[in-house]
C-alpha cells in the first residue's frame, strides 16, 4: 500500500490534533518540517517532464549517446516552459539551446537533423505513425526539426496538462 500524499492544510490539522497548545508559528514551523518546500515540488516535477521527455524520445529511436538527443530534450522543455518558443526556432530556440550547450545555433540546429535523421532511418515508421499519426508522409521524407519538437511539445503538454 503507498501512503497518500497530504496537503499542508491536512498535514495541519493533523498536527494540531497532537499538539493543541502550539502557536501559529510553531504549527507553521512544524508544518514545514513535513512538507517539501515549493522549490523541492518544482525540482521534482522538473525532472519528471525531463524523464518523460528522455523516455519518448528513446521510445521514438533517439540513441542518447547522440548531441542531438540532448539538444532535442533541451528544446522541447524549453518550448513547455515558453510557448512561443517554437515560433522563434531560428532566433529564439536554437540560440539558447547553443548558448546552454557552449556551441553555436547551427551546430545545435545540425544535431538536432542528425538525430531526428538517424532516428527515421534506423526506427520503426509504425513508432512514428504511432506517435506523429499521419502527420508524417513517408513520400516527403523525415519531419523538420521544428515540426519534430513542436509534436512531441504538444505530446508531452497535453499528456501532462502544462
Amino acid at each position: 500500500m503507498t501512503a497518500k500524499k497530504m496537503t499542508a492544510e491536512e498535514v495541519r490539522k493533523t498536527l494540531m490534533g497532537i499538539f493543541p497548545f502550539l502557536s501559529d508559528k510553531q504549527f507553521d514551523e512544524l508544518t514545514a518540517l513535513f512538507l517539501p518546500s515549493q522549490q523541492e515540488v518544482k525540482e521534482e516535477a522538473d525532472q519528471n517532464i525531463e524523464n518523460a521527455v528522455t523516455d519518448l524520445l528513446r521510445e521514438i529511436g533517439i540513441p542518447a549517446n547522440l548531441i542531438g538527443h540532448r539538444y532535442i530534450r533541451e528544446a522541447i522543455i524549453l518550448c513547455l516552459e515558453d510557448k512561443k518558443m517554437i515560433d522563434r526556432v531560428t532566433k529564439g530556440l536554437y540560440p539558447t539551446v547553443a548558448k546552454k550547450f557552449a556551441t553555436t545555433s547551427s551546430r545545435a540546429e545540425r544535431a538536432i537533423r542528425h538525430a531526428i535523421e538517424v532516428a527515421w532511418n534506423r526506427g520503426s515508421i509504425e513508432v512514428f505513425e504511432s506517435y506523429f499519426g499521419y502527420t508524417i508522409d513517408n513520400k516527403r521524407g523525415k519531419p523538420t526539426n521544428s515540426e519534430f519538437i513542436a509534436m512531441l511539445t504538444d505530446m508531452i503538454r497535453l499528456k501532462y496538462k502544462l
